[in-house]
């Protein structure tokens, strides 16, 4: 059930970065499954690890990072 549930959250971020993918906007030797592990890894850390708030800014300066190593 929990794994299930997971892939239900995480598919709309692997669709989205294979799309781009197919497209050449990322090579085609990028880790779409990394990627989609680095996208909301921050947010879990920050709020379930250290117990911190999630600015929303946060959200834009993580995808705006995770874009650049994955298109370069």
């Amino acid at each position: 059930m929990h794994l299930q549930l997971a892939e239900r959250r995480r598919e709309p971020f692997h669709a989205v970065l294979e799309r781009v993918r197919q497209r050449g906007e990322v090579t085609s030797t990028t880790d779409v499954e990394l990627a989609v592990n680095l996208l909301p890894g921050p947010a879990f850390y920050r709020r379930v690890v250290a117990h911190y708030p999630f600015p929303r800014a946060h959200s834009g300066a993580i995808v705006d990072h995770v874009l650049a190593v994955i298109t370069h």
